[in-house]
């Protein structure tokens, strides 16, 4: 069941949105576009949460959950000045899935999230996409640190971190999740 909020809106609402949209800083790789998340890429959000897929992210959710996590990661923008980007492809322009630079109930300090499409994974975006949004958070933001919580049995998201120059601190283990830290500079 789809929800009348997931669709756009329209004529003088369209307009506010958008120009809130326009202050989101747009990123770009070589194969990917980090941009504003709009309501246009809830579609691929909620196939990615509601799904088997989202059980890495604290799902499987329902529609209506998921609807509610999606409007958190794109309003972070508003009330804290950082929050999530939706990755499209520069190929064809499609979503491919979406990165973060967050602080959810929870978190003691700001976090990298990222999580793709499965016909997106594996070809490099998620790492493109990452380098970019902490290139921001440490360059931008001033931020000196940020750090990912992944599920221990999540190994693509492990070797992601890795490649990324995340280590496993070990005071932060928290049950069956890792907790990756990343340092300014230490990006590989």
């Amino acid at each position: 069941m789809n929800f009348a909020c997931e669709f756009a809106s329209q004529g003088a609402a369209l307009t506010l949105a958008r120009s809130f949209q326009s202050l989101v800083p747009v990123l770009h790789t070589s194969d990917v576009t980090l941009r504003p998340i709009t309501t246009g890429d809830f579609p691929v959000y909620a196939d990615i949460v509601t799904t088997e897929r989202g059980r890495y992210i604290g799902g499987p959710f329902n529609r209506a959950d998921a609807w509610l996590d999606f409007i958190q990661m794109s309003s972070g923008w508003m009330l804290r000045g950082h929050g999530g980007w939706a990755l499209a492809s520069k190929e064809d322009n499609r979503t491919l899935g979406f990165v973060l630079l967050g602080m959810e109930p929870g978190d003691l300090e700001p976090e990298l999230g990222f999580f793709l499409a499965a016909d997106a994974e594996g070809k490099g975006f998620a790492k493109q996409a990452s380098v970019a949004a902490m290139t921001f958070a440490f360059s931008s933001l001033g931020w000196t640190q940020l750090v990912s919580y992944i599920a221990q049995e999540n190994e693509r998201a492990i070797h992601l971190a890795t490649s990324l120059g995340g280590q496993p601190d070990p005071d932060l283990m928290d049950g069956d999740t890792v907790v990756f830290r990343y340092f300014a500079g230490g990006m590989s």
